[in-house]
C-alpha cells in the first residue's frame, strides 16, 4: 500500500473514531441530564411573569431567606405580596429571580430583588429592575428609590450603571434614587 493510501486511511479511521466519541459522548450527556437550569436547551426562554402565589411562593420564599439569612427580616406574608407589584424571571421553567415594588404617590420604591445564585451574573437583576423601573415610570413615577444593605458592592454597582445615586445611609442601609426627570 503506498503512502498516500496509508494517509487516507489514518484520516478515514481519524474521523470515524471522532464521530463515534461524539456521539457518545452527547448520548451519555442526554441520558445523564438532571432537571436544573444548566441542563435546559441550548437556547433557554427567559420571561418575566406576574407573581403567582400557587405557583412561585415556595421558590420565591427561598430565594428570599437565602438573601436575607441572618438579617432578622421576615416580610414575605400573604398581605406584603398582595400589597405589592412582585415579577418574576423564570428561564424556561426554573424561577431565576423576583422583584417586588410599588408607587406611593409619585414615587416609586423597589422593595426586593433576588437572583438566584445559580443564575447570578447573567443579566438577570438587571433584566427586573429595568422591567420595575419602565412599569413605575408608565405609572406616572417621578423616581424610584431602593435600599440596599452596604456591604453589598454587587447590588449597588449594578444600580449604579443603571442610573440610580446614592442619597444617604441609615443603619447600615444605602439609600439609591433614580430621578426621570
Amino acid at each position: 500500500m503506498g503512502l498516500k493510501m496509508m494517509v487516507w486511511v489514518s484520516l478515514f479511521r481519524a474521523c470515524i473514531f471522532l464521530v463515534c466519541a461524539v456521539s457518545s459522548i452527547i448520548g451519555a450527556t442526554q441520558a445523564h441530564q438532571s432537571k436544573d437550569i444548566h441542563s435546559s436547551p441550548a437556547i433557554p426562554t427567559i420571561t418575566i411573569e406576574p407573581y403567582n402565589h400557587a405557583r412561585d411562593y415556595e421558590d420565591l420564599y427561598r430565594l428570599f431567606n437565602e438573601n436575607t439569612a441572618n438579617l432578622g427580616i421576615n416580610m414575605l406574608d400573604y398581605d406584603y405580596l398582595c400589597n405589592r407589584c412582585v415579577k418574576v424571571v423564570r428561564i424556561n421553567e426554573y424561577l431565576g429571580g423576583f422583584i417586588m415594588y410599588k408607587k406611593y404617590e409619585s414615587n416609586g420604591y423597589i422593595s426586593y430583588v433576588a437572583v438566584d445564585s445559580n443564575v447570578q451574573n447573567y443579566g438577570l437583576g438587571k433584566l427586573l429592575l429595568n422591567h420595575a423601573i419602565n412599569d413605575l415610570k408608565s405609572q406616572g413615577a417621578a423616581d424610584v428609590s431602593l435600599c440596599v444593605f452596604h456591604h453589598n458592592r454587587k447590588a449597588q454597582s449594578l444600580y449604579e450603571r443603571l442610573g440610580f445615586h446614592m442619597q444617604s445611609i441609615s443603619n447600615g442601609l444605602l439609600n439609591y434614587a433614580l430621578n426621570f426627570a
